[in-house]
């Protein structure tokens, strides 16, 4: 695994946590994008609107805090 691959898998993992803490989606719905994001090599985002877990403006907000410096 080279160090980019790390460091998606640690944003990855962060945006995952994010977005069960604040309920923006559930668990099931996590699951689910997970495994089409297997198959499609997708970001995760780009999944969850495409599966319409989220909606575009929810999908705008989660861009920006994706790539936040100082996520909160």
């Amino acid at each position: 695994m080279t160090a980019d691959e790390d460091l998606r898998d640690a944003q990855q993992i962060a945006l995952e946590c994010y977005l069960l803490e604040t309920m923006t989606v559930s668990a099931e719905q996590l699951a689910v994008a997970r495994k089409v994001q297997t198959r499609q090599q997708g970001p995760l985002l780009a999944i969850l609107l495409q599966l319409s877990f989220i909606d575009i403006d929810t999908f705008a907000r989660l861009l920006d805090w994706s790539v936040s410096p100082q996520r909160s």
